[in-house]
């Protein structure tokens, strides 16, 4: 007891404080602190001396690899590295041996799937010339979506004999070629051609952006129109800005670069006008020195620019709404074209200009965004949706009932109605797409009915009605068997293409001018393996 603190302390003895818990935090605090300026140091010398770019140490295969070498070095103590580190054949086999373990893995949760969403998209390398094909599955398994990248192929051609015989090579590779399957892809006539004897869908980005792709050809193409001649002044001026922008290196210059207009890229014109209003101050201020600049700029009147910016900034907001890869899609087509159609309809308040403008974009969307009995099958099978509130007439309802009821083979007990019924219990989240056109809950019925009849009418609480459409097919699967699983497999039908144009920006990050000598193979190996990063961690 001698060292205990409360025994009596000598006249001269000094007293003695017993340590406060924080103290031993705060030195492993300054610990960790100083042992992160020390990897800093580091990681600098690192993307000084292998010319990486910054953000390396974000990423989450950096993190991966930096917590393996803190394990090791916990495991080994006091090592150089230059004895652990593995050298570059090492690092390619590692490669190899990980895409079977993860292809086998994959294999094996495909074959508990009955139905998919496959995309396909083509791209040709600039540097070397090779045209790849990107095959990419989408499913739903336990009230989840998932995305994987099956294949990134090098191909002999892009028609259309090609692009469907390797696909079917593929998915015959992955066991899925009698699987019930979906495709969807841009609107290319080799890819209408490749798939003709299948289940195809239109990607709705591309849609969208044929919508405005053909509404502003026709503005171009009618140049007698005096009404909308300052919106054609302000879009070539916007365009030769940015051109002259990047030729004379002013635009590094600007608080943000400035985008150009390029037809296939998804809402580049929006993107345009955003850059020139975000650099519009920054741009009147060199109009004094810069007198070509001064020439376009009069021609862009910023209240006009921001109008028009207005005007499309739907296009975008409900395209990205449609561009997930982790979340059901399909059944928001129908919800986005009648939304869009009633933004683009006349207003009391519009400026001529905006009425000449609305008309073209108002009728491409009804021509070019196409919407077939698919994405209504899934608009349907949302319970929140069911009513098909202010989105079609009960006569159409009823048809799409019945058509409902033959696909899914679902014929015992009752004749179905499509008869809406009363009002009883509201959606929340007012400003959501869906909960925009969102329908109540009613009261159920016997058990007599078919299964589609009883989800027409069966109550559901507010707190099931919030759930994901895949999640609450996952819940109602003992009380809808047939039809759950019915739903399951158009959920994972996806509105878009996303999946393989995304796997074509990483596929151009992987092939760059340091790495075009990398085999096809290898970089399908790379891909596939940051694809399926999660499967086999």
């Amino acid at each position: 007891m001698l060292g205990h603190q409360c025994r009596k302390k000598k006249e001269d003895e000094p007293p003695t404080k017993q340590r406060r818990l924080d103290s031993y935090v705060s030195a492993t605090a300054d610990k960790v602190t100083n042992a992160k300026k020390t990897i800093a140091e580091a990681a600098a010398l690192f993307v000084a001396k292998d010319l990486r770019p910054f953000t390396v140490v974000e990423g989450e295969g950096f993190l991966t690899l930096a917590e393996t070498l803190i394990a090791v070095g916990n495991k080994l103590g006091p090592v150089r590295a230059s004895e652990v580190m593995p050298k570059r054949q090492c690092v390619t086999d590692a490669v190899k041996a990980r895409r079977l373990r993860v292809e086998a893995a994959v294999k094996a949760q495909l074959q508990c799937v009955n139905g998919f969403g496959v995309t396909h998209d083509q791209w040709e390398h600039e540097s070397v010339k090779t045209t790849y094909m990107a095959v990419t599955v989408q499913y739903v398994t336990v009230g989840e979506v998932v995305a994987r990248v099956l294949q990134t192929r090098a191909t002999e051609g892009k028609t259309a004999a090609v692009i469907a015989s390797d696909t079917a090579a593929i998915l015959r590779e992955f066991g899925i070629a009698d699987k019930t399957i979906v495709f969807v892809s841009d609107n290319a006539r080799a890819m209408k051609a490749a798939f003709r004897c299948c289940t195809w869908l239109g990607c709705a980005s591309h849609n969208l952006n044929l919508v405005q792709k053909h509404a502003f050809e026709g503005l171009a193409d009618d140049p007698t129109s005096s009404v909308l001649q300052p919106v054609r002044l302000l879009l070539q001026h916007c365009k030769e800005l940015v051109t002259l922008a990047r030729r004379s290196n002013f635009n590094r210059d600007l608080p943000k670069s400035l985008l150009q207009c390029i037809e296939v890229r998804w809402d580049s014109r929006f993107d345009m006008l955003v850059s020139v209003d975000t650099n519009y101050t920054a741009l009147h201020a060199v109009t004094a020195t810069n007198v070509k600049v001064a020439a376009h700029l009069q021609h862009i009147p910023r209240d006009m620019l921001k109008a028009l910016m207005t005007l499309l900034q739907p296009l975008k907001n409900n395209r990205l709404k449609l561009c997930q890869e982790s979340a059901a899609t399909l059944h928001l087509v129908l919800l986005v074209k009648n939304r869009l159609l009633t933004s683009f309809a006349n207003a009391e308040e519009d400026e001529p200009w905006m009425v000449e403008l609305k008309r073209p974009l108002h009728h491409r969307l009804q021509v070019d965004f196409q919407v077939i009995q698919l994405h209504k099958f899934a608009t349907i099978l949302v319970p929140s949706l069911r009513n098909l509130n202010n989105l079609m007439s009960a006569t159409e309802r009823e048809t799409l009932v019945q058509q409902l009821v033959d696909a899914v083979g679902d014929t015992s007990g009752s004749p179905v109605t499509a008869t809406p019924p009363p009002n009883q219990l509201q959606s929340a989240a007012a400003d959501d797409l869906v909960a925009a056109f969102s329908d109540p809950s009613p009261d159920d019925v016997g058990d007599g009915c078919s299964e589609i009849l009883r989800y027409l009418v069966a109550p559901f609480n507010a707190a099931t009605l919030r759930l994901s459409p895949e999640m609450f097919w996952e819940s109602q699967q003992h009380r809808f068997p047939k039809l759950s699983a019915f739903a399951n497999g158009l959920l994972a039908i996806p509105a878009t293409n996303l999946s393989s144009e995304r796997n074509f920006n990483y596929a151009g990050l992987t092939l760059t001018d340091r790495r075009s000598r990398l085999s096809p193979h290898m970089v399908d190996d790379l891909l596939f393996v940051r694809s399926n990063f999660d499967v086999c961690k």
